[in-house]
C-alpha cells in the first residue's frame, strides 16, 4: 500500500510538471487539478495532443470565450485524453450553444457542456436542469448563482425525481447548517450529497 501511494505521488508530480511545461502561463491552482485528471484515468500526459488541443480551442473560440478562461487547462487535458479530441471539442461547443439558451453564459458552463456531451437526451436534460436550477433559486435566492447551473444539470442527469432531489437537498442543507455556518459552501455540499443514495442524516 505504501509503495502504491509513493508511486501515485511520484506520477502526480510528473504529470503536473509535464502539463506545466507544455501549457505555460496557466493558473498555478489548475496544474494539480490537471495532474489528477491524468492520474485518475491512469493515462500519461501526451504533450503533442495537448498542444494540438490548445490550437483547436484557439481556432474555434474567441479571445474572450469562457473556453479560454479559468477552465481552459483542465478542459485541454480532458480533450487530450479523448480518442478524437477535435471531434469531441466540436460536440462540446454545440452543447454549449444549447446550454446558453437556458443558462447565463459563465466560466462554469463549458465544463457542464463537456459532461453533457457524453450523455443521451441532451436537450431534455438541459430543460430539466433549468427547472431544477429555478427551484434552487426559489429556495435560496441569495445563495444560488451561475456555478449552481453545473449541479442543476448533474442532478438532471441523475434520473432521480425532481421533488425527491429538492427534498433531499433541503434536508441535507438543514442538517449541515446545524453543524456549520450557513452559506454557499454548505449549499454546494448539499447538492453533491443529494446525488448519493441513502437518508440525509446518514450521508
Amino acid at each position: 500500500m505504501k509503495t502504491n501511494m509513493q508511486a501515485y505521488c511520484e506520477q502526480f508530480i510528473i504529470n503536473r510538471d509535464q502539463v506545466k511545461e507544455t501549457l505555460k502561463y496557466g493558473s498555478l491552482y489548475m496544474y494539480p487539478v490537471c495532474a489528477n485528471l491524468y492520474l485518475s484515468r491512469q493515462m500519461p500526459v501526451d504533450e503533442g495532443k495537448l498542444k494540438n488541443c490548445q490550437e483547436w480551442v484557439k481556432e474555434k473560440t474567441g479571445v474572450f470565450s469562457n473556453f479560454r478562461g479559468m477552465i481552459q487547462l483542465p478542459l485541454l487535458c480532458m480533450l487530450s485524453m479523448e480518442e478524437n479530441p477535435e471531434e469531441k471539442l466540436d460536440r462540446v461547443l454545440a452543447v454549449y450553444e444549447d446550454l446558453k439558451t437556458e443558462f447565463y453564459s459563465s466560466t462554469y458552463l463549458p465544463l457542464t457542456a463537456y459532461y453533457l456531451s457524453e450523455q443521451e437526451n441532451i436537450l431534455e436534460n438541459i430543460a430539466r436542469g433549468k427547472a431544477i436550477y429555478q427551484r434552487m433559486k426559489k429556495e435560496h435566492p441569495f445563495l444560488t448563482s451561475s456555478e449552481d447551473s453545473v449541479f442543476a444539470v448533474l442532478l438532471a442527469c441523475s434520473g432521480k425525481d425532481e421533488d425527491v432531489l429538492m427534498h433531499d437537498m433541503e434536508e441535507c442543507y438543514r442538517l449541515l447548517k446545524e453543524k456549520f455556518s450557513a452559506g454557499n459552501h454548505i449549499q454546494t455540499v448539499s447538492h453533491i450529497l443529494s446525488l448519493a443514495d441513502g437518508a440525509a442524516f446518514e450521508k
